[in-house]
């Protein structure tokens, strides 16, 4: 709903922590009854210090049109209105506590890679993409056959360490 003049604006932010298996870990699902405009994604990855057991870890961000399948659903966090005056959000975000399936991208929007060793620690990592400004579009889930998706792609194990992730998007 547009206030004064702005639009309903949410942030959603969550550590993921640590996963033994590749798939899906975090959806935002459309709605029915407004268009859901993603604006900003910052995904990140961060060793635990001593446990560290990964070679490559990718995350990719993007819109999918099949739910994910399988996977346990984990705790939700709180959703945070960016005003007071904002309505309860229409879109419906789910983190997975073990990955669902990986179905496939539409549009992939962030790659954060990060190596290392049990003998060579890995500093942290973290990618930020903004949409809708200086002209670009946002990324829009138009209805409930659409959701953005955080995706896992892990290559030699991820053991030991912690993915975490800030999601903030428009509803109108």
């Amino acid at each position: 709903m547009v206030v004064d003049g702005r639009k309903a604006s949410y942030r959603y932010v969550g550590p993921l922590g640590s996963f033994s298996a590749g798939g899906s870990i975090f959806t935002l699902q459309g709605s029915a009854s407004k268009v859901i405009r993603i604006k900003r994604v910052l995904l990140g990855i961060a060793p635990l210090p001593g446990t560290e057991t990964v070679n490559i870890i990718q995350l990719t961000g993007g819109r999918i049109a099949a739910a994910p399948t399988g996977g346990t659903i984990g705790v939700a966090n709180t959703i945070c209105k960016m005003s007071t005056i904002d309505a309860a959000p229409a879109a419906n975000p789910v983190v997975w506590s073990a990955p669902a399936s990986q179905p496939t991208m539409q549009i992939a929007t962030i790659l954060v890679a990060s190596s290392g060793s049990t003998t060579t620690p890995t500093p942290s990592s973290t990618v930020e993409s903004n949409f809708g400004i200086g002209g670009t579009k946002t990324m829009e889930l138009n209805g409930t056959t659409e959701w953005f998706c955080i995706q896992l792609n892990a290559i030699n194990g991820i053991v030991g360490c912690y993915i975490f992730y800030v999601i903030e998007w428009s509803e109108d």
